[in-house]
């Protein structure tokens, strides 16, 4: 926010920065005169990793801050120029960050706009391992007590790919706004990403106020997995959730890699047991419909006042986001959920079939097959094991459909063939019609089209479906066909044994470790194949609803 110029201060024949602000800013009294005085209050900071403020006034009708001169590039540029900096650089980097904000927070200042590009990285000199690090622009500071992050006249105070959920709402801010920034430039240090990216500043704001944090290690898989616990409590939803101090993280951190360079040892608790973030969903209620008229009003109106947006980003002003995106869930973390318990249970039927077909194969060969097939491995023990993961993955597998359709009014889909009763019934009474379940699967492909303008979203039935559908479908099916009691009688011994498949001496175990053999290996085929139906049915629904928060001017 604003211009800033190397300058030179005459009376004491020194380089300094010299910030200049908006002009609209300085129209905003209340703003002008709370900048002063804060500014004077920022100045009295020492702390070897905050600028120091020699001066901050208006002059002829412009705000303006003098600062030291820092030679070297803020953290913007080097991220652009570097990609990431690796755990090392980026820890330190979180360290001396949070050391200067605890600092501010000391005396009882919230930054608002912690940011890479107001961070100054200074390249490291002999004696010392990694840059140090400055905190820059504590003049646009406020006192924790203020009520909102706003001007008086409307002007969004921050960056808001790093503004906090309280932020956007216009609700009182607090250090743990700061520690919520924090998290994110951390999170792009180790990434190169901001965690919540939007082809639009309607859609970034609703990334911050009802998607979960991103995983580090999906993007850089080499990071410690613990990190995800940290970064992932850093960018809580609620402040309450958050650490309650910078330093807090910084333990935090430090924690995480101890844990992963020792995985053997007992893990450290941090200082503050961080809860688990309570799952939050988008409200449907008048309460929902409130917050999101207040997103869609920062959006549009505020952000679009700001004189440093560009021509493409006040065209927004024209842009409502549909009401009906109220009430959609994302499935992105229940899918990955599901998906971990779908490749467990594939693993699980995978070793039953190589179980029961090495069973098979040896009675099979055998000269004294009734001895083989009382010597043969019993797979009774992990067939159990496959049912209780059966049942567990066949509940969260219906649970997830149910959502995913339940989803389809709020990405601006009308004319549905079934009830949402039903999407979910027609699951645990297959019997009734065996493709009934897979018809409302293709529907929610259909119908989750990103490509579909909203004026069309009745026009989605009939269109084709990838065949991987019709594969997972049929190996499901098949699987459980040849599971049941009656259709393993009819192919016991009289058809197989007439069919040459088996040898006629101990049919009855050979007939059974086949029909085994077979229905395992396809229920595990069918696994595999759900976890990919589930992940691109997911990733559609997630890119409809982008597509839909996106301004028409900027779709593709």
């Amino acid at each position: 926010m604003g211009v800033v110029y190397r300058a030179r201060d005459v009376e004491l024949d020194r380089a300094v920065a010299l910030k200049i602000l908006p002009p609209e800013l300085a129209q905003d009294d209340g703003f002008r005169k709370r900048f002063i005085r804060e500014s004077r209050l920022a100045s009295s900071i020492d702390h070897p990793n905050i600028v120091p403020i020699y001066r901050a006034g208006d002059h002829d009708g412009l705000l303006y801050i003098v600062m030291r001169y820092v030679e070297g590039a803020d953290l913007k540029t080097v991220l652009r120029r570097e990609g990431t900096l690796g755990l090392n650089r980026s820890v330190a980097v979180l360290t001396q960050l949070g050391r200067a904000l605890e600092a501010a927070h000391a005396r009882g200042l919230v930054h608002r706009d912690v940011k890479p590009g107001n961070v100054l990285v200074v390249p490291p000199e002999e004696h010392q391992e990694t840059e140090h690090v400055y905190l820059t622009d504590f003049g646009l500071t406020k006192p924790a007590s203020s009520e909102a992050s706003m001007t008086d006249s409307g002007a969004f105070m921050g960056t808001i790919e790093y503004a906090a959920p309280e932020q956007i709402e216009g609700a009182q801010v607090d250090a743990r706004t700061d520690i919520y920034g924090l998290g994110c430039v951390f999170y792009e240090c180790l990434t190169g990403e901001v965690p919540f990216a939007g082809a639009s500043a309607t859609a970034i704001m609703y990334a911050h106020l009802f998607k979960d944090p991103p995983s580090v290690k999906d993007v850089v898989p080499a990071l410690p997995s613990h990190l995800d616990k940290v970064i992932g409590r850093a960018l809580a939803r609620r402040p309450e959730d958050r650490y309650a101090t910078c330093r807090e993280l910084i333990v935090a951190t430090d924690s995480a890699l101890h844990d992963a360079d020792t995985p053997s040892a007992r893990p450290r608790a941090p200082a503050t047991p961080p809860p688990r973030p309570a799952p939050v969903h988008l409200p449907t209620g008048s309460a929902g419909r409130a917050l999101f008229n207040k997103v869609k009003d920062h959006a549009v109106e505020r952000l679009a006042r700001s004189s440093t947006e560009d021509s493409a980003r006040r065209s927004e002003a024209t842009f409502t986001p549909p009401r009906y995106l109220i009430g959609f869930q994302s499935l992105a973390a229940r899918s990955k959920q599901l998906q971990r318990w779908l490749l467990g249970s594939a693993a699980l039927d995978a070793a039953v079939a190589i179980i029961s077909g090495a069973a098979f194969i040896s009675i099979a060969g055998s000269t004294r097959p009734r001895v083989a097939a009382r010597a043969a491995i019993d797979p009774g023990w992990i067939t159990g094991l496959q049912v209780v993961v059966f049942l567990i993955v066949a509940l969260m597998f219906v649970v997830w459909l149910y959502r995913a359709y339940a989803n389809l009014p709020h990405l601006g889909i009308a004319n549905l063939r079934f009830s949402r009763v039903w999407a979910l019934t027609s699951w645990v009474i297959p019997v009734v019609n065996l493709w009934r379940p897979k018809q409302i699967i293709n529907d929610i492909w259909r119908a989750s089209d990103p490509n579909r303008s909203p004026h069309e979203s009745a026009l989605w039935r009939g269109k084709a479906v990838p065949g991987i559908f019709l594969l997972w479908w049929c190996a499901l099916v098949g699987s459980k066909l040849l599971a049941l009691g009656p259709l393993a009688s009819l192919f016991d011994s009289s058809i197989l044994r007439s069919l040459g498949i088996i040898s006629g001496r101990a049919h009855q175990a050979e007939a059974h470790l086949l029909i085994a053999t077979l229905a395992s290996g396809l229920s595990a085929v069918a696994a595999l194949l759900s976890i990919r139906v589930v992940g691109m049915t997911s990733a559609r629904q997630e890119a409809r609803l982008e597509k839909l928060l996106t301004p028409p001017s900027d779709r593709g």
